[in-house]
């Protein structure tokens, strides 16, 4: 199954996004031109350590750091993403994301504020259905194929 998160701001909390939140859906505008934070870049952990801990694992986190970024939400650095999502409960540092189905992202999403939305119990059926969700904001996607 491939795991897809839209998210759409919820009224609280009412600070979660900043007054800088300009493009549809809650995005800030020019979502799209942002990249994803290196994972292997070592500036983007709080320290050495927490760098050799993750770099090889915290793809997910990356792309939470991302996601949240376009909806105007930034995170000081990796290590906030991984305990967002869950350090060894829902990423591993020899794993990485713990379930592709992304229950760990929505629980992280929820956490900041966000309402993510999944295709339900299937995954999505085509390219057409894909290009339909990015046409309403960024998608996070873990375990897809």
């Amino acid at each position: 199954m491939i795991g897809t998160t839209r998210m759409q701001p919820q009224a609280e909390p009412a600070a979660a996004l900043p007054a800088g939140v300009t493009s549809s859906h809650g995005l800030v505008a020019g979502w799209t031109e942002r990249g994803p934070l290196n994972q292997y870049a070592p500036a983007n952990y709080a320290s050495d350590q927490s760098w050799l801990t993750w770099r090889d694992a915290d793809c997910s986190a990356a792309s939470l750091d991302w996601l949240l970024r376009a909806y105007g939400q930034h995170l000081a650095n990796l290590d906030e993403a991984i305990a967002l999502v869950g350090a060894d409960t829902g990423i591993s540092t020899s794993l990485g994301l713990l379930d592709a189905r992304g229950t760990a992202l929505a629980r992280a999403l929820l956490a900041r504020g966000l309402q993510p939305r999944t295709p339900g119990q299937r995954p999505l059926g085509s390219i057409a259905e894909l290009q339909s969700w990015l046409n309403q904001g960024p998608l996070l996607m873990d375990g897809a194929r």
